[in-house]
């Protein structure tokens, strides 16, 4: 989650993706990330003034993205929509067992999803919807925003 690299005594701070989606209770929660981000907020408030700059990374999606159930048409076969953490190949793409619900997307989703498994062993993935752009699963953990606050205004 993070990583730190010492320049000329000062330290360079890295947080990626620290939203509360991520943390417990979020839609893709990660055990343990309300502790870590915890320690992270102590330790930039510890070293608040050996601390060179920090950058934050953040997760940001529509709810209409190609990771999510909501951009699908449902699969042909079962009549259902894709579900959390299904894998949707090429293969599915091309016989239009998937397909996008905009259809002028098709093309896209064909290239799109030929990369990926070209790319070395990879496929689309249906995940839950996390880091939805206005959404408190979008915001950084509060632990970790009030410290990032604190380092600003110091």
């Amino acid at each position: 989650m993070t990583s730190t690299k010492v320049v000329k005594d000062k330290i360079i701070l890295l947080l990626i993706d620290p939203q509360n989606d991520f943390h417990e209770g979020g839609s893709l929660e990660v055990p343990g990330s309300h502790d870590d981000s915890e320690r992270i907020a102590k330790m930039i408030l510890d070293n608040i003034h050996e601390i060179k700059e920090i950058y934050v990374t953040l997760d940001t999606h529509h709810v209409n993205h190609i990771g999510h159930a909501a951009f699908w048409w449902k699969d042909q076969e079962k009549k259902t929509e894709p579900v959390n953490f299904e894998e949707i190949r090429h293969e599915d793409v091309v016989s239009k067992k998937f397909t996008p619900k905009d259809q002028s997307l098709m093309d896209h989703v064909l290239h799109y999803s030929q990369q990926l498994e070209n790319k070395g062993n990879f496929t689309m993935r249906i995940w839950p919807e996390h880091c939805l752009i206005g959404t408190s699963g979008h915001a950084v953990v509060e632990c970790l925003n009030d410290a990032l606050q604190k380092w600003w205004v110091k």
